[in-house]
């Protein structure tokens, strides 16, 4: 049985962000399969209760934030000077790599989340280590920095430091096509990446019986720059149609709801209702006539457009936002440049106010989901690769 170790910065469970709920899809799927030996190795900085991850690993180590010296703290703060973002954590890295891979245990296969953890693993396991891409970074610069003098040079120096990364482990994993294109146009071999798609069906569990709609849309989202712009790209196309936009009830669950910046967005009068952090997302999408997916700028596959429609959920989405996942305008998706103008209002309401249309959209949604992000398409990428370490 082959000894497999993930390594997690961040709060794991609950998972409330797209990349805890990636991580949890897979380690589910690594320790249900039964062929592997799988140990979790998280940074959290909050209480963690062990019981919780027996179904996620069968070893356990957990460092809490509070544990990284001051000096590492001190010296990471340094390494952002020169605008590096992938040696920001360097220091960190390094000190965790001593507590998580002592003398003598040995591991066949090392994933980690993201690129600037480059330094938690070991030299000598690189070689059958395994980069999980949720998002490749130089390519969200480009979208979020604008293009000043400064910001072209951070962008170019952040894309050679990350594909040098990349370089040196076995295998990069993206989660769309798009992004493998990417990467190869970059200079990385073919062989090299490997896409996976986005393997989060087998976590979720739509609500079956018939619930009475509370809001006309939903936002699921964490307090981050990107998910404030998708608000204010979803209230923005309401501009001009002001009559809409006053019948409209918007539900924003998520801390996005309980952060500073949502308090600076102009909702046009729209009947806001602030969820919060919901454990459970299945019943609040139920009580949801459609979901907002406008988001304007970043990359990678979004994790809440596809859970939105896996859980049989129309969507409005910006092309941005449906970047990496396969779609349909007027069939399994709503695609914002495609009715924006004088009709958009009127158009909006024509699906609200209509069960049956709602309902064709969010069949398709979710056949749509399940045949391109099937289980046994995606986590068979995975375990192909993990085999052949």
């Amino acid at each position: 049985m082959k000894k497999i170790a993930f390594y997690y910065y961040g709060n794991l469970l609950p998972a409330h962000q797209g990349n805890s709920k990636l991580a949890v899809s897979i380690l589910s799927y690594l320790k249900g399969c039964n062929l592997f030996e799988v140990t979790l190795l998280v940074v959290n900085d909050a209480p963690l209760d062990e019981s919780q991850y027996r179904g996620l690993c069968d070893h356990l180590i957990a460092v809490d934030v509070s544990e990284i010296p001051w000096w590492a703290r001190l010296l990471d703060k340094c390494f952002r000077f020169p605008q590096l973002d992938f040696y920001k954590r360097m220091a960190t890295s390094v000190w965790l790599r001593g507590r998580f891979f002592a003398q003598g245990v040995n591991y066949d296969c090392v994933m980690i989340n993201y690129a600037q953890w480059e330094h938690v693993v070991p030299r000598q396991l690189r070689a059958n280590s395994i980069l999980l891409s949720h998002d490749i970074m130089f390519f969200r610069l480009q979208s979020f920095l604008r293009g000043t003098l400064l910001n072209w040079w951070k962008i170019l120096l952040n894309k050679s430091c990350e594909l040098s990364i990349f370089k040196r482990f076995s295998k990069v994993i993206v989660l769309g096509e798009y992004e493998k294109d990417i990467l190869l146009k970059s200079g990385l071999s073919d062989e090299r990446v490997v896409v996976m798609g986005m393997p989060i069906l087998n976590s979720i569990n739509p609500v079956s019986e018939a619930i009475e709609p509370r809001y006309d849309f939903i936002f699921v989202g964490g307090d981050s720059a990107q998910n404030i712009a998708a608000l204010e790209c979803f209230v923005g196309a309401f501009r001009g149609h002001s009559q809409v936009a006053n019948q409209l009830c918007l539900a924003i669950a998520g801390s996005i709801g309980t952060g500073v910046a949502i308090r600076e967005v102009d909702f046009g009068g729209m009947d806001i209702q602030v969820l919060g952090l919901v454990d459970d997302l299945s019943m609040a999408y139920a009580r949801s006539k459609m979901v907002v997916g406008t988001i304007p700028m970043g990359s990678g596959i979004k994790v809440k457009v596809v859970e939105a429609m896996a859980h049989g959920k129309p969507v409005l989405a910006t092309r941005k936002a449906l970047e990496g996942i396969p779609h349909e305008h007027a069939v399994n998706v709503v695609v914002l440049e495609e009715v924006e103008g004088s009709e958009f209002g009127d158009y909006i309401l024509g699906i609200l106010s209509d069960v049956q249309v709602l309902a064709r959209y969010g069949d398709n949604a979710r056949e749509n989901i399940e045949e391109a992000f099937s289980e046994a398409s995606c986590f068979g990428e995975l375990l192909s690769v993990i085999e052949k370490m």
